[in-house]
């Protein structure tokens, strides 16, 4: 089920994420490139699953300088509560990575990125979380951040 929209390259390659399916259940990254008849599709991805059932990002990829695309999960990473990752092109293959992996219960680092990041001229990556912060909003809810991420 494809949630965020699709980006292109410089060569006219469309990319896209499914929020579920794929053969881990936790949603896909997928690739179609023109072709003379139409569109020919390439799993990039399967995702795995998360905790809570959800896996794939919500929000459009990002897609760097290098070719590389970047996105967010909301309930994977490390403490199950959203991470930041990367695909990098290299030799007919992709290869996943884990850029970062948000906290529970951290005030600053937030928890459930959503939405789709940006891409400054640095090479930082910028967005927001649902949750986490050191606001309430109501009910002891937290209103949730605005993150960076920069190029290592």
């Amino acid at each position: 089920m494809p949630v965020g929209g699709v980006i292109f390259d410089r060569s006219g390659n469309m990319y896209g994420s499914t929020a579920q399916g794929g053969s881990n259940s936790g949603g896909t990254i997928f690739e179609l490139s023109p072709n003379g008849a139409g569109w020919a599709f390439s799993l990039l991805h399967a995702l795995d699953q998360g905790m809570f059932g959800a896996g794939g990002p919500t929000g459009n990829l990002v897609l760097d300088s290098s070719g590389a695309l970047l996105g967010t999960r909301i309930e994977n990473g490390g403490n199950a509560v959203g991470n930041i990752f990367k695909l990098t092109h290299q030799s007919g293959t992709w290869t996943y990575t884990d850029l970062h992996d948000f906290t529970p219960f951290d005030d600053q680092d937030g928890e459930e990125p959503v939405g789709t990041p940006i891409l400054d001229a640095n090479g930082n990556l910028d967005g927001t979380t649902l949750g986490g912060g050191s606001q309430e909003c109501s009910f002891e809810v937290q209103c949730g951040t605005v993150w960076k991420l920069t190029p290592q």
